[in-house]
């Protein structure tokens, strides 16, 4: 038996028509005797997925985030281990790899695997408090909103804006961030950032105000990354985002977006290691 697992911005259903593959495979335990044997075919099988999901359109991840990588292709004790790893001992790899593999479902398959990860991952976290502080550091060091840089404020005072955004890495990948260390922390295995984000005002992490504009923020910057998508030249992803191309309204409203972004790290921040970068 196994599970087809979906990773990264496919594990939380929130892909765009400039996404690649992030995927990986679980596969029940076998005596050890046996291992690299099913191992060796659970990979040439994914292999073929991931080649088929290439004539799809799908491309494969730069990264090589795939379930034909051994890495990612594991029994279940292999991705025990594996999560174990990342979390008891926190590096900036590790902490790169819960990034994308901490938003895990699965797609096809034994869905009860995915369910003993996800139970056996939580609790392991609850017992490794530091892994969340260790997160959050990653967090901001990843990217962070460019509203309150010097430049920023430069620009402002001169009634000037920002040349562009990164909407992803702006944007999308610092709040996308936010939202799962809170939701790590609450002990949920949810992956979608609205179902995450449901999850952490039910259990009274942050207000429904607050809730409320980390939601209008997700919106709009999915929305801004959609037609980017549509509008842009070439093949190659682009995820930069002209302030000139936006309306006054639309600008307005980037900033706002940016900033509650912002805010929201400085919570989470305050909330796991108490010092503002």
């Amino acid at each position: 038996a196994f599970a087809w697992i979906a990773l990264g911005s496919e594990g939380r259903r929130e892909q765009t028509t400039s996404t690649d593959q992030d995927n990986g495979l679980v596969f029940e335990n076998i005596p050890g005797d046996r291992l690299a044997e099913v191992q060796s075919w659970f990979l040439e099988f994914a292999e073929k997925v991931v080649s088929g999901l290439v004539k799809c359109g799908l491309p494969r991840c730069k990264g090589n985030i795939m379930a034909n990588n051994p890495e990612l292709c594991l029994s279940l004790d292999g991705w025990h281990q594996h999560f174990a790893r990342i979390v008891t001992d926190p590096d900036h790899e590790a902490l790169l790899k819960a990034s994308i593999c901490f938003d895990f479902r699965a797609l096809y398959g034994k869905a009860s695997l995915v369910d003993d990860l996800w139970a056996k991952l939580l609790r392991r976290i609850e017992h490794n408090k530091n892994f969340l502080r260790f997160l959050t550091a990653n967090m901001l060091l990843v990217g962070r909103p460019p509203i309150p840089s010097w430049a920023s404020k430069v620009r402002s005072l001169l009634g000037l804006s920002l040349p562009w955004v990164d909407i992803k890495r702006n944007a999308l990948a610092p709040l996308v961030s936010s939202i799962r260390v809170l939701t790590l922390a609450c002990g949920s295995s949810a992956t979608h950032s609205l179902d995450r984000l449901a999850v952490i005002e039910e259990k009274g992490e942050i207000s429904p105000e607050l809730a409320d504009a980390i939601k209008q923020a997700y919106d709009f910057f999915m929305l801004l990354r959609i037609r980017h998508d549509f509008a842009r030249e070439g093949n190659e992803p682009n995820d930069r985002i002209r302030f000139k191309d936006m309306n006054r309204l639309q600008r307005r409203f980037l900033n706002g977006a940016l900033q509650t972004v912002f805010e929201l790290q400085d919570f989470v921040n305050n909330k796991f290691s108490g010092d503002l970068f």
